[in-house]
């Protein structure tokens, strides 16, 4: 979509309804979006509790979906969608939201790196009247294949999804939340997203078998540290190329699978660096994004930044 579209685009939001969605827009929640910034933040903060239309307002902001998705570019979506309880996945309208600014970007194909069933899409108010929209999403079905990481720490190989390599562009679209070993799951955390079942069981339990055995006899044998690292090293393998984070409801304790204390901010924050979302998202759940091991191996890794002193907000 030209910049002149998109702007004619959001002007008439009042009247004009989603060709794709059959959604029509609520002008106050896409005012400002009709008059972008001369420079674009590195990250928007919207709010408000019609999640879909935050989420395309979230992009518009740091300069529209054309800035990141091109004409003919199969995309990968990674969302958030494997557990069930409140607080635990990413909402289904922030997903379709993102999927059909991509098509509306004139994406060849837009993929789901998770396969999300009915059962997901179904927790979403839109479901009926996105039914065409879903019917244009394709499931990733392609093997894991194993790869090396240059550069990985301690991970020097993996087992990702072949078309986490291959896509054009790739979006991360995590829930922000607790997560029992790791603190905070969020874009970096929800890479593993790519990862076969058994690379995320190493991740969890250790370099081995005895590592884990170890680990299960022994809760004071478990080392964030190493989670951290292999984290931050599997976010090696590639740079995504947009980041929308879903802050709307999430649980605040054990997590990642719930369920658990809900706090309910109902904003979307979105993206162009994982570090900084990760960092500035860290406000949401108590912690300091300069004492995360996580967040630290990630900037160590050349990933981002971490100094939000560094980094432009937009909030709405």
């Amino acid at each position: 979509m030209s910049e002149m579209n998109r702007r004619s685009f959001i002007n008439k939001g009042i009247s004009t309804g989603l060709a794709i969605s059959g959604l029509s827009f609520v002008p106050h929640l896409l005012s400002a979006a009709g008059k972008l910034p001369a420079q674009h933040p590195d990250i928007s903060v919207i709010n408000g509790t019609d999640y879909f239309a935050s989420t395309i307002q979230a992009v518009e902001l740091l300069g529209g979906i054309s800035r990141f998705v091109a004409p003919g570019d199969k995309v990968g979506l990674l969302a958030n969608s494997s557990y069930k309880k409140p607080g635990t996945f990413t909402r289904p309208d922030i997903v379709l939201a993102v999927a059909y600014l991509c098509l509306e970007a004139g994406a060849k194909e837009v993929y789901l790196m998770r396969g999300e069933s009915d059962s997901y899409w179904k927790r979403s108010p839109l479901f009926d009247e996105n039914r065409k929209l879903l019917a244009r999403l394709k499931e990733d079905e392609s093997d894991h294949l194993e790869i090396k990481i240059p550069g990985g720490k301690i991970l020097k190989e993996a087992k990702v999804l072949g078309g986490f390599l291959d896509y054009d562009k790739v979006i991360n679209l995590p829930i922000v939340k607790n997560h029992g070993e790791i603190r905070m799951t969020a874009t970096l955390k929800n890479t593993m997203g790519v990862n076969a079942f058994s690379s995320n069981i190493r991740f969890h339990t250790g370099p081995n078998l005895l590592s884990g055995a170890v680990k299960m006899l022994s809760d004071t044998y478990y080392n964030m540290n190493y989670l951290a690292q292999c984290i931050a090293d599997l976010n090696l393998v590639r740079r995504y190329d947009l980041y929308v984070a879903d802050v709307t409801e999430f649980i605040t304790t054990n997590g990642p699978s719930g369920p658990g204390e809900l706090k309910k901010l109902d904003k979307v924050v979105a993206g162009t660096d994982r570090i900084a979302v990760d960092a500035f998202c860290c406000q949401y759940l108590g912690l300091d994004p300069v004492k995360e091991p996580l967040i630290i191996k990630a900037y160590e890794n050349k990933l981002g930044e971490i100094d939000l002193n560094n980094i432009s907000v937009k909030e709405v």
